[in-house]
């Protein structure tokens, strides 16, 4: 009785563990990924029906790739850090022959005949695939309400959102239910549950990870990028999936060097932006002196803060919601005509805004990028390496607070939810969210770092230092496997 219960002990605390760390011990065949991957599937089971971050557990398929796993470890036979590592991903992506919801009544009994790019990327680097997460109705909402398959909750607080629209891969990384995750972003879908759960997300340039064969929000603005609970885990998975892909219009041939090796350059002398003109001024005093504890730490490990204007974000939010609003419109239109009442509220109302926009508008608004990065760039990126943010511009709210049902605060409270995080979209710009504390609610806080186009491994370099004298990531959600 006592072996088995040092057994279980055990294997919840593998549970803790980084991909890296654990890449390790199944090289050395300390564990095996069958092992582990029950340890993911037990505690799902249990914590499931408290955060709801899965729309469907896929536990036979997954038990039978870590077996295969296991068979090709034992043959010497491992294809990199990720093989056998279990993993999950939001429900939009395609997997031939399996179900992909995309978090809709519409699609809940989809089953694609194509496979998506980053599951083939990720199948080829040995992980292991538990299911399809939990996210806001086809990617449209940064609080991941879903009144199909239930909203998914904040392990720090399940009163409180976990984030949209990639909610069930926030809420699943922090709980240790997987160790890493693929979302995607629109206007912060990635950043959003990284930042309110208290893990790391990568939002990589527009164009650096092939969008083919996943369900689109918004094509000139999505991109597909890691959530993971450290950053060298994020690299570690930006590595598996970034890269040119013909089958991807949008995709870009650009330099797929692997981050990961970039990681222990040093960062003495990085020019940190830090905005006096925007965003800052709009914290509260809480927030902002969780923000100066951070920024001093980037000094003393040998960054230099340097004071910056920068252009108005609240301009670039608004063309940003055009672009987003008209493609989505049209992306939907067949279904919105001959399907309207099977979309949540929530939903409808913000694709169906579309087709209000005008041509002109929506033209505009693509026209005008280009020049707006220009100016970014020179205002911001001449003055410093890499800008500093809040990710979010207040605490993070409970999910009763932002129901659209609750008009007396949702659509002003989901306006500030996004506030600081969509405007980067418009300009198409890699970010990093970064964790960096807590509330005095107990609710984590999180910054983004924002560097020019295709410098993913800058934002990694300086995150992963930063982790490396910090602790944030490493706390325990009072909601997690490691607490059951």
């Amino acid at each position: 009785m006592g072996s088995s219960s040092n057994r279980d002990s055990e294997r919840v605390g593998l549970l803790n563990l980084s991909i890296h760390q654990l890449s390790v011990l199944l090289r050395r065949r300390e564990v095996s990924s069958r092992e582990v991957t029950q340890a993911c599937l037990s505690a799902i089971e249990k914590l499931q029906p408290l955060l709801n971050p899965f729309i469907h557990v896929e536990s036979d398929a997954a038990l039978r790739q870590a077996d295969i796993a296991d068979q090709a470890i034992t043959k010497g036979k491992i294809k990199g850090v990720l093989h056998g590592i279990p993993l999950a991903h939001k429900d939009i992506f395609f997997r031939k022959g399996r179900r992909s919801t995309c978090g809709s009544k519409i699609r809940e009994n989809f089953y694609p005949e194509t496979t998506a790019t980053v599951l083939e990327k990720i199948d080829a680097a040995g992980a292991v695939d538990l299911g399809g997460l939990n996210l806001a109705e086809f990617c449209v909402g940064p609080t991941g309400h879903n009144d199909h398959f239930g909203h998914c909750r904040n392990p720090w607080n399940p009163m409180h959102v976990s984030g949209g629209s990639s909610s069930g891969s926030g809420s699943a990384v922090a709980a240790r239910l997987i160790y890493g995750s693929i979302g995607s972003d629109t206007g912060g879908s990635i950043r959003l549950p990284a930042g309110m759960c208290g893990v790391v997300g990568l939002k990589p340039t527009h164009g650096r990870v092939s969008l083919y064969g996943a369900m689109p929000r918004c094509w000139s603005l999505d991109v597909f990028g890691p959530i993971t609970r450290t950053v060298r885990d994020a690299a570690i998975l930006f590595d598996a999936i970034a890269g040119f892909d013909e089958r991807d219009p949008w995709s870009r041939a650009v330099d797929v060097s692997s981050c990961v090796e970039k990681l222990d350059r040093s960062i003495k002398g990085q020019r940190i932006g830090v905005p006096e003109n925007y965003l800052f001024p709009q914290l509260s005093n809480e927030l902002k002196k969780v923000h100066d504890q951070a920024l001093v730490v980037f000094k003393d490990i040998g960054a230099e803060l340097v004071s910056i204007k920068m252009p108005d974000p609240e301009e670039l939010y608004l063309w940003t919601t055009i672009i987003n609003r008209v493609e989505a419109g049209y992306i939907h239109k067949e279904w919105i005509q001959t399907r309207r009442d099977d979309y949540n509220t929530s939903t409808i109302t913000r694709i169906a805004d579309g087709f209000d926009i005008s041509a002109v508008d929506y033209i505009d608004a693509l026209e005008r990028r280009h020049q707006a990065n220009k100016k970014f760039n020179q205002m911001v990126f001449q003055q410093c390496d890499v800008l500093y943010c809040p990710l979010l511009l207040i605490d993070t709210p409970t999910i009763a607070d932002t129901d659209i049902h609750n008009e007396a605060s949702a659509g002003s409270i989901v306006h500030h939810v996004t506030q600081a995080t969509r405007w980067v979209s418009y300009v198409g710009l890699p970010t990093l969210a970064l964790p960096i504390g807590f509330s005095s609610a107990g609710l984590p806080v999180s910054a983004q770092l924002i560097s020019p186009r295709f410098t993913e491994d800058c934002l990694l370099t300086l995150g992963d230092a930063y982790q490396k004298v910090t602790d944030w990531h490493n706390i325990n959600p009072p909601n997690s496997a490691l607490n059951l």
